[in-house]
């Protein structure tokens, strides 16, 4: 029973967290905006450590604190802050708050360990019903505002001439950046959620199709991968994380071998 348990909760966990995260890592590769993810995974961190340390849901409270934070990026960026430095001073000063917040409470150390490299171990049915809620909220949220964020994601200043609310656009995409981070967590871990929502991006960009085109081959792409990469964990008994972005990288570089030897 609980092997069945294990094996359901991490094949949905996963495959709700490929086909969301790619969705949002679109917009973000082609915005430039890749390291935004990385910036939210470490500032989700905190959230997890204080989410464990007052007894809360430590992915509700990473999702809290990754959403204000990316909200206040994008406010630091309306004033004029260099992207750079707004990044930077949330990354280092979230993981100065996490190692504090650590060396709070006797428990918290021992238990980030799975939330910085994943362990699907640990996915209970309430992070799975968080997950596909938060899954399901960020595709919804996507399909409606899909033409203007792909506007803003190819030309800001043309999206401003059109009319369109750019500022409230961006905070939505910084929003949805900050839920797909907490939904991956369980997942991918802190350390190596960037990876979910960049790789298959970037190796669908490759074959150079349409912009839906690419979106929904990224998607496959990152099921596929994670499919694989979680057959592999499950068969040589090894970190799905790491197995899953490894398959990713290798479909990456297999497109990117294929399409020189056809040139």
């Amino acid at each position: 029973m609980f092997t069945y348990t294990f094996l359901e909760h991490a094949i949905l966990a996963s495959l709700i967290t490929a086909v969301v995260a790619p969705t949002i890592g679109f917009f973000l590769v082609l915005r430039r905006e890749a390291l935004m993810a990385d910036t939210l995974a470490h500032v989700s961190l905190a959230g997890v450590a204080a989410g464990i340390l007052i007894g809360w849901n430590p992915l509700a409270t990473a999702l809290i604190v990754a959403t204000s934070s990316s909200l206040a990026i994008e406010h630091l960026k309306t004033k004029r802050v260099a992207s750079e430095w707004a990044l930077a001073l949330f990354l280092y000063g979230s993981l100065a708050v996490a190692i504090i917040l650590f060396s709070l409470g006797s428990n918290v150390g021992s238990k980030v360990t799975s939330f910085l490299f994943g362990n699907l171990l640990t996915v209970t049915t309430s992070d799975l019903l968080l997950m596909a809620a938060l899954g399901a909220v960020v595709m919804a949220t996507v399909a409606f505002f899909f033409q203007p964020l792909l506007t803003l994601t190819f030309d800001e200043t043309f999206a401003r001439t059109i009319g369109l609310p750019v500022r409230r656009l961006t905070a939505v995409l910084a929003a949805l950046t900050a839920a797909v981070i907490t939904l991956a967590i369980p997942t991918l871990g802190v350390l190596l959620i960037g990876a979910m929502i960049s790789i298959p991006v970037i190796a669908a960009l490759q074959l150079r199709a349409s912009a839906f085109a690419t979106l929904l081959t990224a998607i496959g792409i990152a099921l596929i991968g994670t499919l694989f990469g979680l057959t592999l964990s499950l068969t040589l008994n090894i970190a799905p994380s790491g197995s899953i972005v490894l398959t990713l990288i290798g479909i990456t570089l297999l497109i990117r071998l294929s399409l020189a030897i056809k040139k």
